[in-house]
C-alpha cells in the first residue's frame, strides 16, 4: 500500500486499529510496518500492541488412491485398444490426467462431471465438438469413406441437410 493511501484513509479516524504479522519468515520478517513505526515517532500517536501468537500445523494431506480392479482396468483399456471402440484423448484430458489423476479417472473413466448444476449455455468446447462432428459428417458421408466436395454440395447441404445434422448434433452432444 503506498504512504499516500494509508495517510488519506487515517486522516479523520478517531479509533484506529491495525493487524500486522510480525511472524519469523519471510521479507522484512519480525519488524513492525514502516507506517506503525511513523505514526508511533513522528505523529506521537499512542500505540497499544497485543501480540496473538497462533501455532498453525498444516496437516499432512489426505492420500486418495483407487483400487485398480479388473473393471477399472478394463475401462482403462479401452483408451489403448487400436479398433473404432478406442476411446480418445483430447489435449484437456491429459492435461487433467498430468495436473491431477484423480479428477481424470472420475471425469473420464467413471464418467462423472465435475459441474454439479447444468449450464443454461453451452461452454465453447460443446459448440467446437458440435460444430467438428456436423463439418465431419458432411465431409464423411459415409463411414471411412472421405467426400470430394463441389460448391454444389456445399449449396445443397447448406440448404437441405445443415440444419437438420446440427440438431442431430447438439442432441447427441449437449
Amino acid at each position: 500500500m503506498s504512504a499516500y493511501y494509508f495517510y488519506r484513509l487515517i486522516t479523520r479516524a478517531k479509533n484506529l486499529f491495525l493487524i500486522y504479522d510480525t511472524s519469523s519468515t519471510g521479507i522484512g520478517s519480525s519488524e513492525y510496518s514502516r507506517f506503525i513505526s511513523q505514526l508511533e515517532k513522528v505523529y506521537g500517536c499512542r500505540m497499544h500492541f497485543h501480540n496473538i501468537n497462533l501455532q498453525v500445523r498444516p496437516e499432512s494431506p489426505l492420500t486418495i488412491s483407487v483400487e485398480k480392479t479388473d473393471e477399472i482396468l478394463k475401462k482403462i483399456k479401452r483408451y489403448t485398444i487400436d479398433d473404432a471402440s478406442r476411446k480418445k484423448l483430447s489435449a484437456s484430458s491429459i492435461k487433467t490426467l498430468i495436473k491431477c489423476p484423480l479428477k481424470f479417472y472420475l471425469n473420464h473413466i467413471e464418467g462423472l462431471d465435475d459441474e454439479n448444476e447444468e449450464s443454461q449455455f453451452m461452454d465453447y468446447a460443446t459448440f467446437g465438438t458440435i460444430v467438428h462432428d456436423t463439418l465431419q459428417a458432411f465431409y464423411y458421408p459415409e463411414e471411412g469413406k472421405k467426400n470430394i466436395v463441389t460448391k454444389k454440395q456445399i449449396k445443397d447441404f447448406k440448404d437441405k441437410k445443415l440444419e437438420r445434422e446440427l440438431i442431430r448434433q447438439v442432441n447427441k452432444t449437449y
